[in-house]
């Protein structure tokens, strides 16, 4: 059982370190340059909510932040995924947790875990045991995520 949800949860870690190189390579962030002749100089112009590659670019300066903060002060992230009913109270999560607590020179390492939550539950729960969650959310990886655990 264990086996099968690492093996699980290492094909999400894969499909979010895909999508975030993946990310990295668009062009235009969520400020665009805005005037042109008789203006001072460009402005810059508030994201777009509605625009999904700025909203995707806040996304990604949100976990570069948060991974930047876990690695800190060497270069160690570890980066895992979560799901609503993984969070429960009593399940892998609280396992998972306390098995970084119990381990033999292990401890360290949950200032450099970034958890991802896959939706917002997931997200809300991580908040109240960890400084270092993120709230994933593009709709491709939750659909392989129903796909694969419903």
């Amino acid at each position: 059982m264990q086996i099968r949800w690492f093996l699980r949860n290492l094909q999400l870690i894969g499909l979010v370190l895909k999508g975030l190189a993946t990310r990295s390579l668009q062009v235009g962030g969520p400020y665009r340059q805005t005037g042109g002749k008789g203006t001072q100089g460009p402005r810059l112009q508030q994201p777009n909510l509605e625009d999904p590659i700025a909203a995707e670019n806040t996304d990604r300066r949100k976990l570069q932040k948060l991974s930047r903060a876990a690695s800190a002060p060497g270069t160690i992230v570890i980066l895992t995924v979560l799901e609503k009913s993984w969070a429960r109270p009593g399940s892998v999560l609280d396992l998972f947790l306390e098995s970084f607590q119990i381990g033999e020179g292990t401890e360290h390492l949950l200032n450099h875990l970034v958890i991802v939550g896959l939706d917002f539950q997931a997200f809300q729960c991580c908040q109240f045991v960890h400084p270092h969650c993120f709230h994933h959310k593009a709709t491709g990886l939750r659909s392989y995520a129903n796909f694969l655990y419903n």
